[in-house]
């Protein structure tokens, strides 16, 4: 994740809901991420090529609840 200015954003073409984009990033909203959210409230991981994550997947929708 990369920080613009206060826009938290990565990488990658326009999301599975049309959302915004930002000089070529995908824009993370934190009202629908919760991963968002927290980077937004000072938490957070630094996300490397080599970290080990279990996604549990959504049934509906593109994050866990």
């Amino acid at each position: 994740m990369i920080w613009l200015g206060n826009v938290l954003v990565s990488p990658g073409e326009g999301g599975v809901y049309g959302e915004r984009t930002l000089d070529g990033y995908r824009v993370w909203d934190p009202y629908r991420s919760k991963l968002a959210a927290l980077y937004v409230l000072g938490g957070g991981m630094d996300l490397t090529p080599d970290l080990r994550v279990l996604y549990l997947g959504a049934a509906n929708g593109t994050t866990v609840s």
